[in-house]
């Protein structure tokens, strides 16, 4: 019989943006399983309880005034003496303006992580989004004994100071000389690491790239996707979903979801281009996200600004005709796994984890090639066989892939697989 495992999620956050609602909602599905799972993040908002623990608040309680006293006169010295570390932020705040990437981050934190007295307590570490101050890499490899499962969200823990490599190629002349520091500086703490570690990614396309890259190739990998609430993301009638939010009850609904529209990798740009090509009538645009500043809008589009409430987000997949996931490159995308939880079908490029589950006439259609030519092909396409798609086919498609008993059955065999190894 195997030993109960004690295991603590670490991520930068705890509900903001897709790699944390991804690592949250498998920290729940472990705890249903029964798996004592606990969550740890750098945000103040998480209500703390025997599952949940703040790193920013435990960092300001009165037992660390010592350490943040210390840590506040590190950072003066750093200024002073122009170390290291001071150096290389320096080096990026100064390049931020000049670069165009969506994320640029450096693997510091003065949050040590490794110093909460319950990290010890724990039989497995697995580590998710770390960047922006949530792991100091130098210090957590070379102190951390613990076995590591480490489930990545995009390509950052594996580059430089990029998130994914798009962003590294298009800045390669600008930032090429820090990006490379960086990666070679990650390359040499996770090298100074004396345990067992395991990669798990969501899509093909992620294991593929991690275990090609030079930091994770020695380490083994796993493909395991993310899973959802199938009780929150469910189907509903399409008619009663757009009169209670107030949309055309006739006409095609395309729907398009992001943190930010003006993000160039979500490809809301190449969306637009493809609607100008195509000129169809009877056609609505809904847009999910932080809106576009003095954006000049076309009238049958509808942009709503962020929605954050996960049952209001299904009634929205519900009332959609199609979903659009016009991204020039991404993982497993969140948006994608609630569509098709609402029966919705999906159209988007044959890029990750997107062409993956992406099945043309039976989930949705894929685009050729990332260009709005291409897109305006495949919305075409859509709305001239819309009648081959089964609402409850692409819901039963969701239940059997990204379930949460399978999620958490599967990542159960690779913690129990990393300690009989340890």
């Amino acid at each position: 019989m195997n030993k109960p495992v004690k295991v603590l999620h670490v991520s930068r956050y705890y509900q903001t943006g897709g790699a944390a609602k991804s690592a949250f909602r498998l920290h729940e599905a472990l705890l249903e399983k029964g798996i004592d799972s606990s969550f740890i993040c750098l945000e103040e908002n998480i209500e703390e309880n025997a599952h949940q623990i703040s790193l920013l608040k435990y960092y300001k309680s009165p037992e660390n005034l010592f350490r943040r006293i210390k840590n506040k006169i590190a950072r003066v010295l750093s200024k002073t003496f122009n170390t290291n570390q001071y150096k290389l932020q320096t080096e990026l705040k100064e390049l931020l303006p000049k670069i165009n990437a969506e994320l640029a981050s450096l693997p510091f934190s003065n949050y040590a992580l490794e110093n909460h007295p319950l990290f010890n307590s724990f039989d497995i570490i697995n580590l998710h989004w770390v960047a922006n101050e949530m792991l100091d890499y130098q210090c957590f490899f070379s102190s951390c004994k613990k076995p590591i499962v480490w489930t990545l969200h995009d390509m950052n823990p594996f580059q430089g100071i990029f998130h994914y490599k798009n962003d590294m190629l298009l800045n390669h002349a600008i930032a090429g000389k820090l990006d490379d520091f960086i990666l070679n500086l990650k390359h040499q703490s996770i090298q100074a690491y004396s345990g067992k570690m395991h990669i798990v990614a969501p899509s093909v396309w992620l294991t593929d790239a991690s275990s090609k890259s030079t930091i994770f190739s020695k380490f083994p990998h796993s493909t395991i996707p993310y899973s959802l609430s199938l009780n929150t993301f469910k189907l509903y009638s399409k008619i009663d979903a757009r009169q209670e939010l107030g949309l055309p009850t006739e006409g095609v609904i395309l729907l398009f979801v992001a943190e930010s529209l003006n993000n160039y990798r979500k490809g809301f740009d190449l969306l637009l281009n493809a609607l100008s090509i195509l000129k169809m009538e009877n056609v609505t645009i809904v847009a999910l996200g932080e809106k576009i500043e003095n954006a000049d809008l076309a009238a049958n589009i509808i942009s709503t600004g962020r929605i954050k409430e996960e049952s209001l987000m299904a009634k929205y997949y519900a009332a959609a005709s199609a979903f659009i996931l016009p991204s020039r490159e991404d993982n497993l995308p969140n948006v994608m796994l609630e569509s098709f939880s609402c029966g919705t079908p999906v159209i988007g490029f044959p890029v990750g984890g997107i062409k993956e589950h992406v099945i043309n006439y039976k989930t949705g259609v894929l685009a050729k090639e990332i260009s709005s030519e291409s897109l305006a092909e495949a919305i075409s396409d859509f709305t001239q066989n819309a009648a081959l798609f089964d609402a409850k086919w692409i819901r039963n498609y969701a239940e059997l892939n990204f379930n949460t008993a399978l999620q958490a059955s599967k990542y159960q065999e690779v913690y129990h697989e990393i300690l009989s190894k340890s």
